[in-house]
């Protein structure tokens, strides 16, 4: 898997909490200023995702969804799934297939 960074100011960002720390004081007044990180995965998913199924394409979703990386799509993922979904205006069946993962990059 190659992962690209997209640039950004010096930070951290932590995936379980969802946020972006920065380490020095930069900015206008010394505040803290991180930008957000971005990152465009190169790996492709070639098929369907559902509760259920296992491997290194599960993995990779998982990652995209900012969840642990067990390769196992569990409730959790499922649960990740749907809120994406939603969040996308995707129908919300907690199903990864095509249209999601093409709206997750993951497919081309």
């Amino acid at each position: 898997m190659v992962w690209e960074d997209g640039g950004g100011s010096v930070g951290t960002y932590a995936s379980r909490s969802k946020m972006m720390y920065a380490p020095l004081k930069e900015g206008t007044n010394g505040r803290a200023v991180c930008s957000v990180f971005c990152a465009r995965c190169k790996a492709r998913v070639s098929r369907a995702l559902s509760k259920g199924c296992k491997g290194e394409d599960v993995k990779i979703l998982q990652m995209m969804l900012a969840l642990e990386t067990d390769g196992i799509f569990g409730n959790a993922t499922k649960r990740r799934v749907i809120e994406t979904q939603k969040k996308l205006g995707l129908t919300a069946d907690g199903i990864a297939g095509p249209i999601t993962l093409k709206a997750l990059g993951l497919k081309e």
